[in-house]
């Protein structure tokens, strides 16, 4: 059973001539399917560099939203008339409004621009799950995780609308990619504001809900972590807690943050390497 993960949009390119951006997407592949996870900021990166790695986006069986921010959904509106219809795969929380708050006390609207209705209008069937879901054979989305809040990245600047009023985000709809297989599984995260090994416990669940010795590998964790501004103590929290998994493969990017992305680095030396756009991983 083949998997390739492609980085498609990133803050940084490990190719001189992609586009890069404060954004996220994965062109994912897995025993014969294809889909997109995320779909970065804005459409021009996502099209420029899925022409230059020569990925043809209109292959794409689904698509699955790690949550509702800007920066991983921007490119939805570019690639939704190049797709088709397909499913695409969410939390129902990935719609609702979100926003950060400046220390001037200003607020920038941060969440996806487009509605379920404009969606589902355009040919994309919405699959809205706060549970593990199915998107094609071997690859799930994890739903809400159980949270550890030692390792939940703090972020009191981000805040989403709620009906009694606008609240911190709880981020209900934070959650990640899992790419099972005989071997293993990968977890591929977009921001883990719910914690990434929060997120890669509810992943265990998925490929091995019984927790036997011996099965559910934790393969890799891909992806964006969050831990930009995370405590020593949250650090550590998360080190121990990847390490406890079995974690075998460390790929930071996106928001992981430098001197996070140098810890994981310190502390999985030989199962480590920071990936960008246009970084492949073949498993």
């Amino acid at each position: 059973m083949a998997t390739r993960i492609t980085v498609l949009v990133d803050d940084r390119r490990a190719q001189p001539a992609l586009a890069t951006e404060h954004g996220l997407a994965f062109w994912v592949e897995h025993d014969g399917h294809k889909l997109l996870l995320d779909a970065g900021a804005s459409g021009q990166a996502l099209l420029r560099n899925a022409e230059a790695l020569g990925i043809r986006l209109e292959e794409a069986e689904a698509i699955a939203l790690s949550h509702g921010h800007f920066d991983h959904t921007g490119g939805l509106a570019a690639v939704i008339p190049r797709l088709g219809g397909v499913d695409l795969y969410a939390h129902p929380d990935a719609f609702v409004r979100k926003y950060s708050k400046t220390p001037a006390g200003a607020w920038q609207s941060i969440g996806i621009a487009l509605t379920q209705a404009q969606l589902e209008a355009a040919g994309i069937f919405c699959r809205l799950s706060k549970t593990p879901q199915e998107v094609m054979p071997g690859v799930w989305l994890t739903g809400e995780p159980v949270r550890d809040p030692r390792c939940v990245p703090s972020t009191p600047h981000l805040y989403a609308d709620n009906p009694v009023g606008r609240i911190i985000d709880p981020f209900h709809d934070d959650q990640a990619l899992v790419l099972l297989g005989p071997d293993g599984f990968i977890v591929v995260s977009g921001c883990a504001h719910s914690g990434i090994v929060n997120l890669c416990r509810a992943a265990q669940q998925i490929a091995n809900p019984r927790r036997l010795v011996g099965q559910g590998r934790l393969r890799a964790v891909v992806g964006g972590f969050h831990l930009g501004s995370a405590s020593i103590e949250q650090l550590q929290s998360t080190i121990e807690g990847l390490h406890a998994l079995g974690t075998e493969a460390i790929y930071p990017c996106h928001c992981t943050g430098d001197a996070a992305t140098r810890a994981l680095v310190q502390a999985f030396p030989r199962f480590r390497q920071p990936i960008a756009a246009g970084s492949i991983l073949n498993f």
